[in-house]
């Protein structure tokens, strides 16, 4: 995931059983836990969000995702998405419900365009403009984290990215 920080991109990580080049099938991998990641992802989006106009609306929740500790990186994943569909009032796509994790690859073959190491593909653009929290510092950043669009539009941000078109 990345978000802008007062001082630029801040990239956070999940770290994996085996490494970050682990060579397992998506829906066998597994997260490592033998670190604190949960609790220095969760105080880098309080950094970072801190001063956002919705951040406070989620923060308790989004805590309490942060204090499961679940095993597979593609369950973690699809917590992750079905809590930012509940929040943004968005309908999660029929996939989500009927899941195979027998099929993963083919979400990872989709999906590498979109890995957060991408963030500065311009082809993925154009980018529509919201106001960021650090945006007087550091320029508007496109393509950050969803978390970025919610916790500084809040639930109606997806409107404004979908009505802008």
């Amino acid at each position: 995931m990345v978000v802008p920080g007062s001082n630029g991109i801040v990239s956070l990580s999940i770290p994996l059983e085996g490494g970050r080049s682990v060579k397992l099938p998506f829906h066998k991998i597994n997260i490592d836990y033998s670190s604190t990641w949960q609790r220095d992802h969760f105080r880098s989006l309080e950094s970072v969000y801190g001063n956002a106009p919705f951040f406070f609306q989620y923060r308790d929740e989004l805590s309490k995702l942060y204090q499961h500790q679940i095993k597979l990186l593609v369950d973690w994943n699809l917590c992750c998405l079905n809590w930012i569909f509940s929040k943004t009032k968005l309908a999660a796509p029929n996939f989500l419900s009927s899941f195979d994790p027998g099929e993963a690859y083919l979400l990872q073959e989709r999906n590498d365009f979109y890995l957060p190491s991408n963030h500065k593909n311009t082809e993925k653009g154009p980018f529509e403009k919201y106001p960021q929290i650090f945006e007087d510092k550091i320029g508007f950043q496109p393509n950050m984290s969803v978390l970025d669009l919610l916790f500084n539009l809040g639930p109606k941000g997806i409107n404004h990215l979908v009505n802008s078109k």
